[in-house]
C-alpha cells in the first residue's frame, strides 16, 4: 500500500497536495476537546492512521484507499502479545481519520469524504467473539473484596467504585474537599487519568452523589492513615510505595500459603500528593482478586454497571440512574439496564394489583 510522497506538499500549505499528517496536526489542535481526549486521538493517529496514510496528499485519498488501510488494520498485530487489533479500536482509528477528512472538507483541502461508504469490520467478521460488560451482583462485589483480604484500602476501593457509580477516572481525581461526611455526599468536579487533572466528560458529569451507608466508616478509618488528611486540595485515593496486593502469595490458587498470618506486618505506606492510579490498581489487584474469586475477565468499569443495576432492581427510576451516573442521555442507561427496569416495573403492576386486590376485599367484606 506503500505510495510515493509528493514532496511538493510541503511547499503547498493551504493546497490539495498537503500530507494527510499535516492536515490531522491541524485539525488535532483546532478541536475544542479536553486534553486526555486529545492525547487519545493523538496516539491513534500516530499508532494506526499516520504510519499509512501520513504521507498521502490530502486531496488525492480515495474511497480504495482507506478500504486498504482498513483490510491493514484487519492485519495488524499488537507487538507485544501478537494479537490481532479489536473491531473497537479499528473503529475508533477510522472514527479519527473520518473526523480529519471531514475537517479537510470544511476548509477546501478536499471535495468529498473518502470515508464515506466504507464498510467496518465487526467481531464475528474477525473471528472475535465481542467482549460484553457485566453488572455484578452485590455478592460478586463482596467475593472480590474478599479476595482482597487483609487490603482494606483496596476493599474501600472496591466497594467506594460499586456504591456511588463513579468512573474510576473520576475517583481517581477527587480530592479530600470533595468528600463529604457531614452531608454524606461526594462531589464529582474534574477527572484524571496519569496526565493532568482535566473537567468531567460532559456537564452532567459534574454532580453530587450521595454516599452509602457502608462507605462512611470505612472513609472514616481511611483518612485517619492518609498522610495529608488536613489538606482539602490534596488528592483523596492515593498510590502506595511499591506494586502487588497483600494477599496474592497466600491466596493465589496453586501457591503455598504464607507463613504471614493476621496480614501483612509492615504496609505499604501511601505516597503523598501522587494520585490513585487505575491501571496500576487493576493490573496489580483488582484482576488477581476477581482470579481468586472465580469470576473470570472483569473490568473496573464493570463495578459501575453493578452500581446502576442495584439501583434499578432498588426500584430507582431511570431518570435518577443516569442523574446520579452523569450521564447526558437517559436513552443510554435504557438501553443497557432497561431489562432491569423493567423487571421492577413488573414487580409494581404486581404490588399494585395486590393492593387493589386487598381494597376490594376489604370493602366487600
Amino acid at each position: 500500500m506503500a505510495r510515493r510522497r509528493d514532496a511538493a506538499g510541503a511547499h503547498d500549505p493551504r493546497g490539495p497536495k498537503q500530507p494527510f499528517r499535516v492536515v490531522a496536526e491541524q485539525w488535532l489542535e483546532a478541536s475544542e476537546i479536553r486534553e486526555s481526549t486529545r492525547h487519545r486521538y493523538r496516539e491513534l493517529l500516530d499508532m494506526h492512521v499516520n504510519p499509512v496514510m501520513g504521507d498521502y496528499p490530502i486531496a488525492t485519498i480515495t474511497l480504495a484507499d482507506v478500504e486498504a488501510w482498513i483490510g491493514t488494520m484487519k492485519r495488524k498485530r499488537h507487538t507485544k502479545k501478537q494479537k490481532p487489533l479489536r473491531p473497537a479500536t479499528i473503529q475508533r482509528a477510522f472514527g479519527v481519520n473520518r473526523a480529519v477528512l471531514r475537517y479537510a472538507l470544511r476548509h477546501g483541502y478536499v471535495t468529498s469524504v473518502a470515508t464515506t461508504g466504507a464498510r467496518l469490520p465487526t467481531a464475528s467478521s474477525m473471528g472475535q467473539m465481542e467482549f460484553e460488560g457485566r453488572d455484578l451482583s452485590i455478592k460478586e462485589v463482596d467475593a472480590i473484596c474478599d479476595a482482597l483480604c487483609h487490603d482494606s484500602y483496596a476493599v474501600l476501593v472496591v466497594r467506594f467504585l460499586a456504591y456511588t457509580g463513579l468512573r474510576s477516572g473520576e475517583a481517581a481525581g477527587l480530592n479530600i474537599a470533595d468528600i463529604d461526611l457531614k452531608a454524606k455526599n461526594v462531589t464529582v468536579r474534574r477527572t484524571w487519568s496519569g496526565g493532568p487533572l482535566s473537567e468531567p466528560k460532559s456537564l452532567t458529569s459534574r454532580r453530587v452523589v450521595p454516599l452509602d451507608p457502608e462507605l462512611l466508616p470505612l472513609i472514616r478509618e481511611y483518612l485517619m492513615t492518609h498522610p495529608d488528611s488536613g489538606n482539602p486540595a490534596a488528592p483523596f485515593f492515593l498510590s502506595r510505595v511499591g506494586r502487588g496486593m497483600y494477599t496474592t502469595d497466600f491466596m493465589w490458587p496453586g501457591r503455598e500459603p504464607s507463613k504471614r498470618k493476621g496480614g501483612p506486618k509492615n504496609p505499604r505506606p501511601f505516597q503523598p500528593s501522587r494520585r490513585w492510579d487505575p491501571a496500576v490498581f487493576h493490573k496489580s489487584s483488582f484482576r488477581i482478586a476477581c482470579g481468586i474469586a472465580g469470576l473470570g475477565h472483569v473490568r473496573m468499569h464493570d463495578l459501575r454497571h453493578a452500581f446502576a443495576s442495584e439501583q434499578l432492581r432498588a426500584g430507582v427510576s431511570l431518570f435518577d440512574v443516569a442523574r446520579l451516573m452523569g450521564h447526558s442521555d437517559i436513552k443510554l442507561v435504557a438501553r443497557v439496564y432497561g431489562h432491569h427496569a423493567q423487571q421492577t416495573a413488573e414487580d409494581t403492576i404486581a404490588r399494585t394489583a395486590a393492593h387493589r386486590a386487598a381494597d376490594r376485599k376489604a370493602y366487600l367484606a
